[in-house]
């Protein structure tokens, strides 16, 4: 709590005024309102103004006594008094104590804020802190003014709303009780219900409103006439005189005007605010300022600051006419303005003259047209004319659609784009992208992305969305494309489509080398779709096409670095509560791969041609008698399968040297993949196979020990014994069998006695899960003999395994009274795997897996995991898997610590190994948001067996109204890419303007993601 008595804002007056006060039960105060208490301050001159992007306006009535409620949002900025503060959001009481309308009046004031950024009085004092209360007594000449982009009617249900009403109440008892009152001692304010929710800036005006609050008015929701004929028009002058004419009467209104009109049929609302008006008579109409019907009007013209809004919309101008008998308005030298709630974005238009042709359509011309104030634009949209209708999307949020003929694109007063026709909503603004990047991989590149529906004058229909890339490569030429996505509530997926002209470049290769491209088309093609029929039935296709194996490699790394298998494919299927059926059939129109880790592995997909699967779990063998005693795995696939091989030259991927070629695939470099397989035996001929998967598993409790015994069956049939493949098997089926048991159990202990501020403990509860497995699998034909079409079929390990392990967790309590909550602030797994020596081991770190035994990663190690929360910003993980069977040494080991220092201060730092490449990398991020608008980053990779630097990069960035700009650096030492860039892009459109070097394409990554 901030009193600012004794500063600019408040001076104390002694005591609690009202004689009635003393009166008032503290324990019947709920915040909603000051209770019929008095603020023990003295009235300070000055102003009591609000301004914020979203705002909520309620009122509160108490005993006859209205209190004025608001909910303010984003870029807060409040004035009482002389004093000026800044913050992200603010809860505000206003009780009006004296005063007539249009005379000097006197208000109390209570504000709760969230975040405030800055405090500047006349005494120049500043400071920061995340919540603030603020009280304080103002009389004013003037209204009490609130300026904002969107206003909702109606108390919101907010959390911070409550929490602020908690605060009132804790401060207005202690002034009632003189005594301090502890904040725990104040219940939580119970969520109220929402009234008039739903419908932003629609709302009746509450009774004290529409004299003192000058800005909560209410929009349309009925019909687009301006002035419905059932409306009615008050006028509140500072002085009148009755003027008669040759062409009719007048009424001129001096000394500041204010002009309320309201529809009948609606809550609609439109008021006008001007230091002078004309009121134009019709013939007839009684000169009186009660009530006016349209009809009695000719025409209203207001001059001098005029402003004019009706809560969704804001029009200022220094002259506007109203010409009532024909329901339209022109405005010179206007500025419009009005909010976007989808978009959460400001729209502004300024125009030498505008035209209001209904109540929700708007003709500009030599209009601007920005999503931030006029003040200091910094991009804009300049245009000879725009029309701007509201409407209402099928969501249920207000949009804006604009027309706008012979645009030019601005940055700041600096025209950089003409484009002569724009229709649609601003959020469909044709141009979605605009960037230009160079980096050592691709060169400079100009690259852009248009929406197609609006370049074509077409709707898109809901959930569509599609882009037309259009690109240039110095290097390589033009490129086009196109993105598109879909998703409603049956189907969702998307195209990426990309086809280069006569690329005469040079492509970055994973090897590091560079090969010439010699004037070639290319082109790929990525597809994909879900289809859900509905609760049990889908159907999933893809489809991939890459014209080389280079291509991805060179223009989208991330998609053959990080992305799922390219394929094209057909799956449908039917799930319901325990069981599925799918038939899928699935090949590749490459005879190459694209993935990364495909090449690196096998180097080799595998076709269904086609594939039929069953899988049934958890059926209770046993439920009559013994539910949940028995259960029944099953799995059952029969289809036909292909390996497609990787044809090309190794040479042709960047291995051009014997020793590349030899370290990443054992061959020459004028010598395929595909070539290295068919040596070792396997084919691309077809294969049909038969499995059978069963698994019986018991739930027995022995005292607290949970007894879990499990047999694996599995059949595995195929129409070909793999000769050339394990010329010494002649088996065409193999049974694989497995036995197995889990112990497990679960210990707890609490201690109440543990109580330590300095390491956040305050009651701890320590649970320790044991669990010990011991599992034996054989088969007549070792895993070693089949080839490889399915991991989880043919690859099965073997032999016998234990696994004792202990998953361990500390349980305390955090956030004080009131507040208190369960944390995991220790949690540590340990477990020791053994295996036999007749059990294959495939990879150098050894894994478990629980569930399924026989697709863990075989061998003798201890892999023990630990992650300790040592405060809310501060948290500290690390893994270890040690070999205790080969190395004797840590196979992999990582550590890490993430710290959140505050001020918008967070960073993170860490080591990897891996034993078996003899790598050591540490890494260190950070982010700083070094102000309200300034943001940093900063990250580094450093590969200590190399002793260099692997990877750098570091960006700064900084935030306008309407756009963010930025500096960025990236190095990466082994692809050897370097860049420096800058960036530019706006804010509420879909994509963005900018001018980037060396950032990775990253378009079509979702379908190869």
């Amino acid at each position: 709590m901030v009193l600012l008595a004794g500063s600019a804002l408040a001076q104390p007056a002694g005591g609690i005024e009202g004689a009635g006060q003393a009166a008032v039960d503290p324990l019947d105060l709920t915040g909603r309102t000051f209770g019929g208490l008095r603020l023990p301050l003295g009235p300070v001159a000055g102003v009591v103004e609000f301004a914020a992007s979203h705002a909520w306006v309620w009122v509160e009535q108490d005993g006859g006594v209205t209190t004025q409620r608001l909910l303010l949002e984003d870029g807060v900025v409040v004035t009482l008094g002389s004093t000026r503060l800044e913050a992200k959001r603010a809860v505000v009481w206003i009780e009006r104590l004296g005063g007539e309308p249009g005379a000097a009046s006197t208000h109390q004031v209570f504000v709760y804020f969230d975040g405030v950024g800055s405090l500047a009085a006349d005494a120049g004092t500043s400071l920061r802190a995340s919540r603030l209360s603020v009280d304080g007594v103002v009389m004013t000449g003037r209204p009490v003014r609130l300026e904002v982009d969107l206003a909702e009617q109606g108390r919101p249900s907010d959390a911070f709303v409550r929490e602020a009403e908690r605060e009132l109440t804790r401060y207005l008892r202690e002034l009632v009780w003189g005594s301090p009152v502890a904040l725990e001692e104040v219940a939580p304010v119970e969520p109220a219900p929402e009234v008039g929710l739903g419908t932003p800036g629609r709302y009746p005006p509450p009774p004290a409103e529409g004299e003192w609050l000058r800005s909560a008015p209410v929009v349309a929701d009925a019909g687009d006439e301006l002035f419905a004929k059932d409306g009615t028009i008050t006028f509140d002058p500072g002085q009148i005189a009755l003027v008669a004419g040759g062409t009719g009467r007048s009424l001129l209104l001096t000394d500041g005007v204010s002009v309320l009109y309201r529809d009948a049929r609606s809550t609609r609302q439109l008021q006008m605010r001007a230091e002078r008006a004309v009121v134009f008579l019709s013939e007839g109409t009684v000169a009186e300022l009660g009530q006016f019907r349209p009809e009695d009007l000719e025409g209203i013209y207001l001059e001098g600051d005029v402003q004019v809004t009706d809560g969704q919309y804001t029009l200022r101008g220094p002259r506007v006419y109203y010409d009532v008998a024909h329901d339209r308005a022109l405005i010179v030298d206007a500025v419009f303005w009005t909010y976007d709630q989808r978009l959460r974005m400001p729209l502004y238009v300024r125009a030498e003259a505008l035209r209001q042709e209904s109540a929700e359509q708007f003709l500009a011309t030599k209009a601007t047209v920005a999503n931030t104030r006029f003040a200091r634009p910094h991009m804009s949209i300049g245009a000879q004319t725009v029309t701007v209708d509201r409407y209402t999307r099928r969501d249920g949020t207000t949009g804006n659609s604009v027309d706008a003929r012979g645009l030019t694109a601005r940055a700041g007063s600096v025209p950089f784009l003409y484009w002569p026709v724009w229709v649609g909503d601003p959020e469909r603004f044709p141009l979605r992208n605009f960037e230009m990047s160079s980096s050592s991989r691709t060169g400079p590149v100009w690259r852009t992305a248009w929406d197609v529906h609006t370049l074509l004058g077409l709707e898109a229909p809901e959930g569509l969305t599609s882009e037309f890339l259009f690109d240039y490569y110095n290097q390589r030429g033009f490129a086009v494309g196109t993105n598109t996505r879909w998703a409603n509530e049956q189907m969702k997926g998307g195209v990426f489509g990309y086809l280069l002209f006569d690329d005469e470049g040079k492509d970055l290769t994973t090897s590091g080398r560079r090969l010439d491209v010699m004037g070639e088309t290319r082109s790929m093609l990525l597809a994909e779709n879900r289809w859900r029929f509905n609760q049990a039935w889908s159907l999933t296709t893809e489809l991939a096409y890459v014209s080389d194996p280079r291509l991805v490699q060179a223009l989208f790394p991330e998609i053959a670095e990080e992305g799922r298998e390219l394929t094209t494919r057909a799956r449908v299927e039917r799930t319901d509560e325990n069981s599925q059926l799918a038939l899928e059939a699935k090949s590749s129109l490459n005879d190459f791969l694209v993935n990364n880790w495909l090449l690196e592995s096998r180097g080799y997909s595998v076709d269904k041609l086609p594939e039929i699967s069953y899988v049934r779990t958890l059926d209770d063998l046993l439920s009559e008698w013994s539910p949940g005693l028995l259960t029944l795995n099953s799995e059952y696939r029969l289809g036909q399968l292909a390996m497609n091989f990787s044809d090309p030259e190794v040479q042709e991927l960047g291995f051009t040297s014997r020793s590349l070629s030899e370290a990443a695939f054992g061959i020459d470099p004028a010598e395929s993949i595909a070539d290295s397989l068919r040596a070792q035996g396997l084919r691309e001929n077809g294969v049909y196979r038969l499995d059978t998967r069963h698994e019986a598993s018991m739930a027995l409790d022995a005292g607290p020990v949970r007894v879990n015994p499990f047999m694996v069956g599995r059949v595995t049939a195929y129409d070909n014994d793999f000769e050339g493949y394990s010329p010494d098997e002649d088996d065409n089926a193999r049974m694989w069998g497995a036995a197995g048991v889990r112990f497990a159990t679960t210990l707890q202990r609490v201690d109440n006695t543990i109580d330590s501020d300095f390491f956040d403990l305050h009651r701890v509860r320590h649970i320790i899960e044991p669990g010990v497995t011991v599992w034996h699998a054989g088969s007549t034909v070792d895993r070693v003999d089949l080839p490889v079409y399915d991991d989880a079929v043919e690859s099965l390990a073997e032999g016998t395994m234990v696994r004792a392990g202990v998953d361990q967790t500390w349980q305390t309590k955090r956030g004080g009274p009131g507040r208190w909550r369960d944390v995991d602030v220790f949690k540590l797994r340990a477990e020791y795997v053994w295996a036999s020596d007749d059990a294959d081991r495939e990879s150098p770190i050894g894994r478990w897996f629980e569930d399924r035994p026989e697709l863990s990663s075989v061998g003798e190690f201890l892999d023990v995991e630990g992650l300790w929360q040592v405060s809310d910003p501060v948290g500290v993980t690390g893994r270890v898997v040690y070999d205790a069977g080969d190395t004797h040494q840590p196979a992999y080991s990582t550590f890490g610590v993430l710290v959140d220092h505050g001020y918008g201060l967070r960073s993170s730092a860490g080591q990897r190994f891996v034993n078996a490449l003899d790598s050591t990398v540490v890494y260190y991020n950070l982010q700083y948001q070094l102000t309200e608008k300034y943001r940093a980053s900063f990250g580094a990779n450093y590969d200590t067996t190399v002793d260099d630097f692997e990877r750098i990069s570091a960006t700064i960035t900084r935030s306008y109204p309407n756009l963010t700009v930025g500096l960025a650096y990236s190095y990466n030492k082994i692809t050897n890419e370097s860049s420096v860039g800058f960036v530019l892009s706006p804010r509420g459109l879909p994509g963005g303007f900018g001018l980037r070097t060396g950032d990775q394409n990253t378009r079509g990554s979702d379908l190869g993601g």
